[in-house]
């Protein structure tokens, strides 16, 4: 035998003898065993929360640590799992349901005859229900901020200079409105206009800040006004671009012109609320879906829900529709403290985008 082969067995040797010594100073096995539990012991038809396998489903409590839902188009992935869930609704609390097709919202009959108010919101046709992306930016400056970045994502992946510093125009005249103008103009679609009037007719937008502005944004115009015409036109440009699916639309200019949604009134009582996009469109809606989530997640985390309040349950259909939705890798691993269940239902070869 080798001297390398000796210096092996007492290294084996020496292994095996401090694993038997931590062995019986932790006092437990380790060696793997595991192995699946009995789905009856989580699953039963009596339960609330999120369903598993079309019968059964999990308690409100362990919804609460979330589902992800995986399975190819056309696999019954609505049929198996959201709409027993929808059905098996007794008024216990709040449903929001990302719902593109329009297919989920056929559940509203049943739903309000077991009390809960029902709503759809449909980006491409009016039904009565109005979302404002910029109704949570009084006085808030990091939510214009966040705002500006979603639309801005949503147009481009580049985070060149035009990007950012459309990022920051867009800010500027998003504040311009939300501290300068009255409550019925402080939308996207007059963001829009004001900066479409600044690429044409500039000394127009200039002669109205001047006038009406605070002396912040008075400054961070004055800036942009002092940059070359070249440069300035692009940034605009970029700006331009990455609103006018709003702006040029007269539908969602409408729809996003005013809110009506309370988010407050789902903890209270209980409520479902359906949002629709037109199906051939979807790409083209999903900055404002985008835009409509990271409002409710805002909310949800404004605040940390009360002893009383109602959970309110998130059914994220076609998860991928929604763009990337920012800090959502935080917001679920808090959802729990909100009282916010979430369930993510994609598609496979989506999962590894």
């Amino acid at each position: 035998m080798s001297i390398i082969d000796t210096l092996s067995i007492l290294k084996e040797n020496v292994f095996h003898f401090l694993d038997t010594i931590l062995q019986m100073m932790l006092g437990k096995d380790h060696r793997l065993k595991a192995g699946f539990g009995k789905a009856s012991k989580i699953l039963k038809r009596t339960h609330e929360g999120f369903c598993l396998d079309g019968i059964r489903s999990i308690s409100i409590h362990q919804s609460c640590a979330n589902v992800l839902t995986v399975a190819p188009s056309g696999k019954g992935k609505t049929q198996v799992s959201v709409f027993p869930f929808l059905l098996n609704q007794k008024g216990n609390y709040s449903i929001i349901c990302n719902d593109p097709s329009g297919e989920i919202s056929e559940v509203e009959p049943y739903l309000e005859s077991v009390g809960i108010q029902t709503a759809v919101l449909d980006f491409g046709k009016k039904t009565g229900v109005y979302f404002n992306p910029l109704e949570g930016c009084k006085e808030n400056i990091t939510q214009m901020r966040k705002v500006a970045k979603a639309l801005m994502n949503a147009n481009t992946s580049e985070k060149d200079f035009f990007t950012i510093s459309a990022e920051d125009v867009l800010v500027l005249f998003i504040q311009y409105l939300m501290e300068s103008e009255s409550k019925v103009y402080q939308n996207i679609a007059n963001v829009y206009r004001l900066i479409l009037e600044y690429q044409g007719n500039p000394q127009v937008i200039e002669k109205l800040f001047a006038t009406k502005a605070s002396e912040g944004v008075w400054r961070k115009f004055k800036s942009l006004a002092g940059t070359s015409d070249n440069t300035r036109k692009s940034i605009v440009a970029s700006c331009l671009s990455a609103i006018s699916f709003i702006g040029d639309n007269p539908t969602l200019s409408d729809i996003t012109s005013v809110s009506t949604i309370n988010f407050r009134d789902f903890r209270e009582t209980p409520h479902a609320l359906f949002i629709h996009v037109p199906v051939g469109d979807v790409q083209f809606y999903a900055p404002i879906l985008n835009l409509f989530f990271q409002e409710f997640y805002r909310f949800a985390f404004a605040e940390l829900p009360k002893k009383d309040d109602l959970e309110i349950f998130m059914v994220l259909d076609e998860f991928d529709t929604l763009g990337a939705i920012q800090d959502y890798s935080t917001i679920i691993s808090n959802s729990r403290k909100a009282k916010i269940p979430q369930q993510i239902i994609i598609q496979p070869e989506l999962c590894n985008r």
